[in-house]
């Protein structure tokens, strides 16, 4: 009979355990699986053009030409001479932008993607002339993430753990 209440026991304390196993394990998850959240986030930006919130990219202060939210005439011509896209904001002419992105672990289970080159912080530029949600995932690539990367991260460990018992 005690051997049936301890096992119960520990079954409970695993249990209770769960949302902080889950935490951890999400949170190595991410930081291994860095390379492959950071390749969503390229791909919505040069692909699509669009934001964390799936807004197109738009300039958001005026320039000379009074234009707002488009690359102006001279910088399309640019773009397209040299093989550039020009229907839409890809932020991509060198490459190097896209290939600055980081991610930054602040804390169990925060994360922000940055944008840094040669000590330059090109994340406040790029939020002051494009928005706050430039960079981070939309809600659809969040969750391709999440089922290709996180589940199954979390479905081991949560199998394993209740295997313990």
């Amino acid at each position: 009979m005690k051997e049936g209440i301890d096992k119960l026991a520990r079954a409970v304390k695993i249990l209770k355990s769960l949302p902080k196993e889950i935490a951890q394990i999400s949170d190595r998850s991410i930081a291994f699986n860095s390379v492959e959240l950071l390749n969503y986030n390229r791909e919505q930006l040069q692909k699509y053009g669009i934001d964390a919130n799936e807004k197109k990219l738009a300039y958001q202060h005026p320039r000379k030409s009074k234009l707002k939210g488009v690359y102006t005439a001279n910088y399309n011509r640019f773009k397209d001479r040299n093989g550039g896209n020009t229907k839409f904001v890809d932020l991509t002419l060198s490459g190097d932008f896209i290939r600055s992105l980081k991610l930054d672990h602040k804390r169990l289970g925060v994360f922000k993607i940055n944008a840094e080159k040669s000590g330059f912080d090109l994340q406040t530029e790029l939020e002051w002339n494009y928005g706050e949600d430039i960079l981070g995932l939309t809600e659809d690539n969040l969750q391709k993430f999440c089922n290709i990367y996180l589940q199954p991260d979390i479905n081991a460990r949560v199998e394993q753990l209740i295997n313990s018992i």
